[in-house]
């Protein structure tokens, strides 16, 4: 059995990706097709290590198929695709300093972890956007922090949980994703028994996480829930999209002069992880 990852594997070509993903998921043994020509951001780089790791957790036999003189072969050495995910592949090229332009494939499974992430993320916005300010910087390194700490605390799988950013230089974009095959939002929430009762579906569970200080945790003290109601919010001051994915739903959502002017719900396979997506322009932002 085999799935060929989409052509274009960007945010909205996810979606496609999964739909023949959750049927083959379990199979005892899956080839995974990369094309010579195959664009991947960062949103197909992050929930495809998920997935993969899905698979390693359970033993089952995974192989990927890929020109090993393609250039997306070696962007995916670049990024520490491979080494990332325990794969051997021989290196035949010089290693240059990423700084500004992208932040390598990272495994997520502990707090550290979480917040060597979100500092390379924010090295990398401060270091290719002029005039953004120190405050901002601040705020995102924090709330980028937080994503990666909800997966080792509430994802249940922070094996299969990862993260990383890219810069686009030649289209001016910045692109970072988070993802974890774990419980999934609705879970989550669910376990505290404020929400239990409360949420019907994953989107209803994720637009109720994307408000504020709501959280999984019974006990405030301990979690804050500030993670994607202030991640939104980076979002809306960096006049961008965001796309959060869990369970069956998918939530979509652009911002332009601080305003939002998209908002959409997607309905998906059952993935039970989590996937979270952004990007934004490069030019100035609007503070």
């Amino acid at each position: 059995m085999s799935i060929i990852v989409p052509e274009k594997f960007n945010p909205w070509n996810v979606v496609d990706f999964l739909r023949e993903w959750i049927e083959l998921a379990d199979t005892p043994s899956l080839e995974i097709d990369l094309r010579s020509n195959l664009f991947c951001g960062t949103g197909g780089i992050a929930i495809l290590a998920s997935c993969l790791s899905y698979r390693k957790e359970r033993g089952l036999l995974t192989s990927i198929n890929v020109n090993p003189t393609s250039d997306i072969f070696r962007y995916l050495q670049r990024i520490d695709f491979f080494n990332t995910l325990g794969i051997l592949s021989p290196e035949e090229f010089v290693r240059h300093d990423s700084s500004g332009h992208f932040v390598t494939l990272q495994s997520i499974t502990t707090e550290f972890q979480a917040r060597k992430l979100a500092n390379e993320i924010v090295d990398g916005i401060r270091d290719q956007v002029t005039d953004i300010p120190p405050s901002l910087l601040n705020y995102s390194r924090f709330i980028l922090e937080e994503l990666g700490v909800n997966i080792v605390q509430h994802a249940e799988a922070d094996q299969t949980g990862f993260g990383l950013g890219q810069v686009y230089n030649q289209i001016q974009i910045l692109e970072y994703a988070y993802s974890d095959y774990g419980i999934g939002i609705l879970k989550s929430l669910s376990k505290n028994l404020e929400f239990a009762s409360r949420i019907e579906d994953d989107d209803e569970a994720i637009r109720l996480a994307l408000q504020d200080s709501i959280s999984s945790a019974m006990d405030s003290r301990r979690n804050m829930g500030a993670g994607l109601y202030e991640f939104e919010r980076i979002c809306q001051r960096m006049n961008g999209e965001l796309w959060i994915l869990s369970g069956k739903a998918c939530i979509y959502r652009k911002y332009t002069k601080r305003k939002c002017v998209a908002d959409k719900s997607l309905t998906v396979p059952p993935y039970h992880g989590t996937w979270i997506c952004f990007r934004s322009s490069l030019q100035p932002y609007q503070i």
